[in-house]
């Protein structure tokens, strides 16, 4: 069988119920007055923490602009070794790919060029000079062309 509660019993159920409604409502009233405090000084508070910013800002200014000048000296110096790093390894390529075009028997640009001068010369002592002639004449062509239509 059920146990009948005790008058005693009852009651005390009854008191915590109350003492915990009254906790929730004290609770929820302190919440009430913190946002009323916070609305009626906010804006002074607000005003105080850009004040307090202000001076703060004064008072780092220099050494902020101390920092950004070693900053922007620090990256100047490494823009000028990463160039002069970039500079060696560019040679260091150019050469090696040279040596190895080299290697297996392709000519270099001055090669060419110096071969092109001696077929030129070779040309031109064969033909006697009109290979020259010709050349010149085919350059001096259309220059003479502008200069007829500059003059119409």
């Amino acid at each position: 069988m059920a146990k009948k509660q005790s008058k005693k019993q009852k009651k005390k159920k009854k008191s915590q119920g109350t003492d915990f409604l009254a906790s929730a409502h004290n609770i929820w009233l302190a919440g009430l007055g913190a946002v009323a405090a916070a609305s009626e000084e906010g804006g002074k508070l607000f005003n105080d923490l850009v004040e307090r910013g202000k001076g703060v800002e004064v008072s780092l200014a220099e050494p902020v602009e101390r920092a950004g000048n070693s900053l922007r000296g620090t990256v100047k110096d490494v823009q000028k070794r990463a160039g002069k790093t970039l500079k060696s390894i560019e040679v260091a390529v150019d050469e090696q790919v040279g040596s190895a075009l080299g290697k297996i028997g392709v000519p270099t640009k001055d090669e060419v060029a110096a071969l092109r001068r001696r077929i030129e010369k070779l040309t031109s002592n064969l033909t006697g000079g009109a290979a020259k002639k010709k050349t010149a004449k085919r350059k001096s062509t259309p220059k003479k062309k502008a200069a007829k239509k500059a003059a119409r």
